[in-house]
């Protein structure tokens, strides 16, 4: 396995590819929307929307612990276990959407497909990037941009939304397929001196603990979603959802670039010891919670108008980066730290659903925001609180 940092025009060609595909889904969902108006979108929509949640558990998961756990001594094996799972996931999709599909269920039988395919092709290209072979990661992201774009140009010719969605997951599947069929994984024998390989099953308890920030990450954005609906503010639902688009776009694209840097983190702290990520959290958290808790209490205080909304998202963007990489040195750092992040994400959603039902009435769109501030914060304070048991401090290296 080759594992370096990108070079910049490798990580801007990668931004690329997903820039591209990111601009595709939004740009193709709005002309679905003018094409068919309203009514016949909403089949559509509601099909990909119920079941988007899909992606971000088969993806989010495996995708991290491979690249947390194959770049170790022990690891590279790993990759072989984790191209299985990726397929052994889409298989069992494809199984149960068949029967799903003939029992009637035809548009979310084949939105699950679209989801899950999205999802085990992002694990794939992942591979890909550590196999020494970053622009298949691009590519393979550029073929999904193009994908939707044929799907949609199909409408325009007179495809309904089943129509749609089975040239997306065919088109999602060749993608998958081509993927797989590339990622040559020799096999890894074990060597005199080389560290015992890292077993499968802990493996799947990483991709078990991993996936947890970012699905309650969503969920909490759902939670939120129902105080709007509770509190029937409409206009201020809009706005909400204008907000965290832009909030999505930017944490989509910072994610993303951790991910890049993560396998020469994971190196550097195996090399440097847990206790060394522990105390550079500890140090980057300190710093987050010191400046984010005062900004939240002045908006929470004062925001009641749209500019405050503004202001507060600022702010939660800020708290998601610093949270990320705090996150990011966790996670990598074992076993223990990969559940204190875990532990931190469920603060965080209790914090966001605690808030927001209080906020979302009296505040509208600035309280929803308000309230995924005060879960970052939240977030911060438990990581904090987690990482005082580092014991002895220690820094990591810088190459």
């Amino acid at each position: 396995m080759t594992v370096v940092l990108p070079r910049p025009r490798i990580v801007a060609a990668l931004l690329a590819g997903r820039g591209i595909y990111r601009i595709a889904t939004y740009a193709g969902g709005l002309a679905l929307l003018h094409h068919w108006g309203s009514a016949g979108f909403a089949a559509y929509a509601t099909a990909v929307g119920g079941l988007a949640w899909l992606t971000q558990l088969v993806s989010s998961g495996p995708e991290k612990a491979a690249l947390n756990l194959v770049p170790l001594s022990g690891g590279a094996g790993l990759a072989r276990f984790f191209r299985a799972l990726a397929a052994g996931v889409l298989g069992l999709a494809l199984f149960v959407a068949t029967l799903a599909f003939i029992g009637g269920a035809r548009l979310y039988a084949t939105a699950a497909v679209l989801a899950v395919g999205v999802g085990t092709a992002t694990v794939l290209a992942a591979l890909h990037r550590l196999n020494g072979r970053p622009l298949a990661d691009s590519l393979g992201f550029l073929g999904l941009a193009g994908v939707y774009a044929a799907a949609v140009a199909s409408a325009y010719v007179g495809g309904g939304p089943l129509d749609i969605l089975l040239l997306l997951c065919a088109g999602t599947l060749t993608v998958n397929a081509i993927l797989l069929a590339g990622l040559r994984l020799p096999a890894v024998p074990p060597s005199p001196g080389v560290p015992a390989p890292v077993s499968r099953a802990a493996a799947l308890r990483a991709v078990a603990v991993l996936g947890t920030a970012e699905i309650l990450g969503v969920l909490g954005v759902s939670v939120l979603y129902l105080a709007f609906a509770a509190a029937d503010r409409a206009d201020q639902t809009s706005l909400f959802y204008l907000l965290v688009v832009v909030s999505a776009a930017v944490s989509t694209g910072w994610g993303y670039l951790l991910r890049l840097a993560q396998p020469t983190v994971a190196l550097r702290i195996e090399h440097a010891g847990e206790s060394a990520a522990w105390s550079a959290a500890r140090r980057s958290l300190i710093w987050t919670v010191g400046l984010g808790a005062p900004a939240a209490i002045i908006v929470g205080l004062l925001g009641r108008t749209a500019v405050w909304a503004y202001v507060a998202l600022t702010i939660e963007i800020l708290l998601y980066a610093a949270n990320a990489v705090t996150a990011l040195l966790l996670e990598a750092s074992g076993a223990r730290g990969r559940r204190w992040s875990a532990a931190a994400s469920v603060a965080q959603l209790a914090a966001v659903a605690g808030v927001g039902w209080v906020l979302v009435p009296a505040a509208g769109a600035t309280g929803g925001v308000v309230s995924l501030l005060a879960g970052e914060l939240a977030r911060a304070l438990v990581m904090l609180a987690l990482t005082r048991r580092s014991g002895v401090p220690a820094t990591l290296p810088a190459s």
